[in-house]
């Protein structure tokens, strides 16, 4: 389907091909190599067997097709500014906000440097352990003081956000 575009008067006419629901052929097309790329991102960090830089150069690689194609469909049309947008946000964001999911746990117990082992008295705010994410490294800490009465997850688990990672005992109530 072509479309009659108003471009500024130095542009070059080029025809914008859409697709289904109105929206650019190569801008849908750049959304799910997105999708897929992301996916990719998540064996690579469930692996374990990639530098963090590569996965955050990944990552940066497959956000910045997107946007190079949403700012050029954009410029060959302003009246699809808000439907290409909003197009782009409904298909992507899942991905950001899925991130959190995506963590793979190296938790710090016994052999480990900085290791905990159970029956540890452990500190609020204690690193208990390290993830990796789509957006990098993460740590995970210790939300109260207590005893380490139970290691709930080994290492290279996947976890979800808020997932305990251990067992505590409250100093309080402890031995």
């Amino acid at each position: 389907m072509r479309t009659n575009l108003k471009l500024p008067l130095n542009a070059e006419p080029r025809p914008l091909q859409l697709g289904a629901a109105g929206i650019p052929a190569r801008l849908a097309a750049a959304v799910e190599n997105f999708k897929s790329a992301m996916l990719a991102v998540d064996r690579l960090i469930i692996d374990a067997a990639t530098a963090d830089a590569e996965i955050q150069n990944r990552v940066s690689e497959a956000c910045a097709s997107v946007t190079d194609q949403l700012r050029e469909h954009i410029e060959l049309d302003r009246s699809l500014e808000h439907h290409v947008g909003a197009f782009v946000f409904r298909e992507t964001y899942p991905y950001f906000g899925y991130l959190a999911l995506r963590v793979v746990v190296f938790a710090l117990q016994a052999g480990s440097p900085g290791d905990i082992a159970e029956g540890d008295d452990v500190k609020a705010a204690v690193l208990v352990g390290e993830g990796m994410s789509r957006l990098g490294p993460r740590e995970v800490t210790a939300t109260y003081p207590g005893v380490l009465a139970e290691w709930l997850v080994i290492d290279g688990d996947r976890v979800a956000p808020g997932q305990p990672l251990v067992r505590l005992h409250s100093l309080a109530g402890a031995r």
